[in-house]
């Protein structure tokens, strides 16, 4: 899939050194392999690229990290499982398939998926429901991609009281 995102500036990334944030995406992705593992996990994390990529490839169905978003100073742990839990869904959330590749879910079922299926099978119900609230504000808050789903989510928190 192409990447259409922008590279972040050097000062919202923690060092490329830094072992702690290496350290959480490392764990992040144990996780993610161990529940999931038809699906090859790897990161990407020198670089700045704000994203994280659903992708097939040479090991087959698999899920990327990039440092930009692995690093990002204001992307906790919850935001981090969200992305990666999106990316699953998109090679295991079945249809409806993305307009375009049609080998993987679309985005609105990739995170259905995630909220649905994802994050409880890695955390188990309750933090699942507590990653998703928190990594979409996360997520929201540093990324146009997610910005429009969790403003949708708030306007139907909102109305049911």
């Amino acid at each position: 899939m192409p990447i259409f995102d922008v590279i972040i500036a050097k000062e919202a990334v923690w060092p490329v050194e830094a072992p702690w944030p290496l350290r959480r995406a490392s764990l992040l992705l144990a996780r993610f392999r161990a529940c999931f593992p038809t699906i090859s996990y790897d990161i990407y994390w020198e670089t700045r690229l704000m994203n994280a990529q659903a992708y097939i490839g040479e090991k087959g169905r698999s899920v990327r990290l990039y440092g930009g978003l692995g690093r990002h100073r204001e992307v906790g742990v919850e935001g981090i499982a969200f992305a990666l839990a999106h990316e699953t869904g998109h090679h295991l959330g079945g249809p409806p398939h993305h307009e375009f590749y049609t080998t993987i879910s679309s985005e609105e079922r990739a995170n259905e998926w995630a909220e649905e299926t994802g994050l409880p099978v890695v955390f188990g119900d309750e933090v699942a429901r507590r990653y998703v609230r928190r990594g979409l504000a996360q997520l929201a808050a540093v990324w146009k991609k997610y910005r429009e789903r969790y403003e949708t989510m708030r306007e139907v928190e909102q109305a049911r009281g």
